[in-house]
Parts: structure tokens; sequence; C-alpha cells
């Protein structure tokens, strides 16, 4: 039976990621980007994956986005969601599509919004969830779980 920590990381690997204008298709966990440029997911709604108000999500997401502004780096509106027809819990959170930036940025936004992941696709790589450990062990006590395109950071 699994637990806690491996139903979340279930829905993170077959969730669907996309853009809010419908540009491009949907991207899996373990598909490979075509484009140029590498892109990152990344949402600031509920932090350690707790579900929280949609005030505090709507708050934070809005400072996610003031924080991507403030980088130069362009970035579009997208999102993470579970997929079509999924016997689980349906979600829906809002991301912001990062282009081209580094992944220590990226870091850094997933850990001043508290977030177990976010996707990161890079040219002619499976695209793979980057999981924040420190999170991981904070919400669910382990981390490190082993599945295919996860990648396990400090």
């Amino acid at each position: 039976m699994p637990n806690e920590a491996d139903t979340t990381l279930t829905g993170f690997l077959t969730a669907e990621y996309g853009f809010d204008a419908g540009k491009g298709a949907l991207l899996h966990i373990g598909d490979v980007l075509t484009t140029a440029s590498s892109r990152c997911w990344i949402t600031a709604w509920n932090p350690l994956g707790q579900i929280a108000s949609d005030a505090d999500n709507a708050a934070a997401q809005t400072l996610l986005r003031t924080q991507a502004d403030a980088t130069g780096f362009a970035y579009s509106g997208g999102f993470a969601r579970a997929p079509s027809g999924a016997s689980h819990a349906s979600w829906n959170e809002p991301c912001c599509v990062i282009d081209a930036a580094p992944l220590n940025f990226i870091d850094r936004l997933a850990d001043a919004h508290r977030q177990l992941a976010v996707v990161v696709a890079e040219p002619g790589i499976p695209a793979r969830l980057r999981c924040y450990r420190r999170f991981w062990q904070e919400r669910f006590g382990q981390s490190d779980m082993d599945a295919a395109n996860v990648e396990w950071v400090a």
C-alpha cells in the first residue's frame, strides 16, 4: 500500500504540464522537449504540497510572478494538473513557465515558495521532476524515492 509521499510523487509524475494560452502540446515527465531552450514549470501554490486557501495561493503566485519579472527571464503562464480522467483527486495549479533560467535561480524560487518539486525540460533530454529533499523530509519524513526521471537535490 503506497504511503502519502509515494502518492504525492506519483501525482507529480503522472501530471500534465502546459501553457495557459494552449500553445504547444502538453508535457509529461519523461517527454523530450523539442524547443531550442530549456523550460521550467514552477508554482507557488500549496507550499509543501499542502492545501492552502485560494487567497494565500493567489498572493503567493503573484509574488512568484513579480520575482520572475524582476529577473528579466522570459516566462509565460502555465499549469500543472492531474491528467484527464484520473481516478485520484483532481487538481490544477497555475505555474510560471520560465525559459532558459539557470537551475540555481529556479532552486531559489522553489525554496522561497517551499515547493516540493519543479519540472525541468531541456532540449533533447527527458523532462524531469526536480525534487527538493529538505521539503520532502519536512513534509513526509522521507525523500530519495526511486523513480525514473526524478532528480533529488538539497
